[in-house]
This record gives C-alpha cells, sequence and structure tokens, in this order.
C-alpha cells in the first residue's frame, strides 16, 4: 500500500507493510482452491441406463488476511538496494544523512538498524530484529483520500493536516500531541486502520488499506513519488513537523501492531537524538 500501496517504489522495495506496501498483484481474495471433478463410479459406466453425472466444484475464495505479514526474505546486513546510496548496517554512534531534504544527524545507541536507500524524499531506518518495522521520514507530506487522490483546500502545516487526519472515518486516530524534535515543531499522532475501514487498492494485502499521504522526490531528477497508509492492524506514530520551508513526517510503524510498544519505545530515543541541519 502505501509502503507500496501506491506508488510508493522505494519504501515499498524496504518496507512491506502499510498500505505501501506492494505484495503480489492478485488479492488473496482473488486466489480459489480448485478441486478435482468426482470420478464417475465404475457401475455407472457399465450400465447404459445410468447417467454418468459429475458435480461441478465449488469454489470457495480464501479470506483476506487480517494482518500484515513479516517479511521473510530481506536482507540484514545492511547490503544497499540497487542504485541507491544507504548507510548500511549502523553501528552505535552518530549518523547524518546523505541525500535526504532536509538532511539530519541521529544516534543508534546499539545495534538492530540498518539503511539500506536513502533519496531526497524519504529515509528509512528499518529493524533487523523485528524486519518490517521501521523508522521513517518523508519530505513535504500532502493528504490523499483513500484511493491515493491528493485532497485540495488543506494547508501544508501540521495543525491543518491534523485537523483533517483527525476527521477521516477511514482511520482511527488519537489526540494529537505537541512535539518538537531536532529543532522543528510539530504535532503527533497514533494512527491505525478504523475498524470499519473498507478501502482497498489492487494490491492490498489485508482487509482494508488506507492511503493518506503522499509526496514526491524534491530531487532534479524526480526519480519517484511516494505514498503512505495504513493496513488492517498496523499501528503507527506519525509526527507532522512544520520546518522553514516545507513539513516533514516521520513514521513509526510496527507492521502488524505486535510490536508497537517496544518499537515507540527505541523510536523515542532515536528522535530525541536527531538534529535537522539548519537551512
Amino acid at each position: 500500500m502505501s509502503r507500496g500501496l501506491g506508488a510508493l517504489a522505494f519504501v515499498a522495495a524496504l518496507t512491506v507493510g502499510a498500505c505501501a506496501t506492494s505484495t503480489s498483484s492478485t488479492a488473496p481474495s482473488a486466489v480459489a482452491s480448485a478441486q478435482p471433478a468426482p470420478t464417475t463410479s465404475a457401475a455407472a459406466v457399465a450400465s447404459p441406463s445410468v447417467a454418468a453425472a459429475t458435480t461441478r466444484p465449488t469454489l470457495t475464495a480464501k479470506p483476506l488476511p487480517t494482518a500484515l505479514p513479516r517479511p521473510v526474505n530481506r536482507t540484514v546486513d545492511g547490503t544497499c538496494e540497487p542504485d541507491h546510496t544507504c548507510l548500511g548496517l549502523l553501528k552505535p554512534g552518530t549518523h547524518h544523512t546523505e541525500v535526504f531534504i532536509p538532511g539530519f544527524s541521529f544516534a543508534i545507541s546499539g545495534p538492530g538498524w540498518e539503511n539500506i536507500g536513502q533519496a531526497g524524499g524519504n529515509f528509512a531506518l528499518l529493524s533487523t530484529t523485528d524486519p518490517g518495522d521501521a523508522i521513517l521520514f518523508f519530505y513535504r507530506p500532502r493528504p490523499t483520500s483513500a484511493d491515493g487522490t491528493l485532497v485540495s483546500g488543506v494547508k501544508s502545516t501540521a495543525a491543518d493536516i491534523g485537523r483533517w487526519l483527525e476527521q477521516n472515518k477511514d482511520l482511527s486516530v488519537s489526540k494529537a500531541a505537541d512535539v518538537a524534535i531536532g529543532g522543528l515543531k510539530g504535532k503527533r499522532w497514533e494512527v491505525e486502520a478504523a475498524p470499519t475501514a473498507t478501502a482497498r487498492t489492487s494490491d492490498c494485502p489485508t482487509t482494508a488499506c488506507v492511503t493518506f499521504m503522499r509526496g514526491t522526490d524534491p530531487s532534479p531528477q524526480k526519480t519517484w513519488d511516494w505514498d503512505w497508509g495504513a493496513a488492517t492492524s498496523e499501528r503507527m506514530q506519525l509526527y507532522l513537523l512544520d520546518g522553514p520551508k516545507e513539513m516533514t513526517a516521520i513514521v513509526v510503524d510496527s507492521l502488524d501492531g505486535t510490536t508497537f510498544d517496544a518499537l515507540t519505545a527505541q523510536a523515542d530515543k532515536i528522535l530525541a537524538s536527531v538534529k535537522f541541519d539548519k537551512a
């Protein structure tokens, strides 16, 4: 979904989730289990008076998963994605982004994180202990409807996008908390797909995937756009920070919701060390 759920090519390749994840183009509900036709009995074949009747099998669609699956084949050795610069497997200490706008430094206190690709519009810290979990940074987020269409009439501030977010019936959104990270001020929410949400894109791997943010790579090459959303069971913290020129979004994402408390505890320490470059 975002996490690929949409055009999110880069983050989709990095994280398997969030309505941004791109899994199979065929939804699980479309895959039916075919049963072989029953064999007619020998007695029925031998006697002309007995019709050789066969019954057509009933095709039962598999129910959609209610949680995003954890990636099982993702490398966790820090190897860069093809044609991308990256910081690799992160050792304890201070690091700095190379191409993300705005640039920032951050500190890692222990093992368990890697960065396998970065761009002007997005930067991802990926968990190597709980594959699928991530702390992601996005440039210039814009609100979208569940199908990914940009929403007009919403000012590009944390407060205005936050009010729109809190009124989104496809999402369960907590009350906003004021935050300050790395010299930027903004707001933080906990976000999930609403229990009543039914929005789905063709690549949505669960019962619902709600896209709610989109952005464009700010580099001259305009390599890609990014989308972000919430799939069933996914739990995340969303930070929207007002910058001197544009907003920055940070997402602390627990892929299936089971690691949310432990992940946010780690993220709190990492985000407390963030320092955005001065313009």
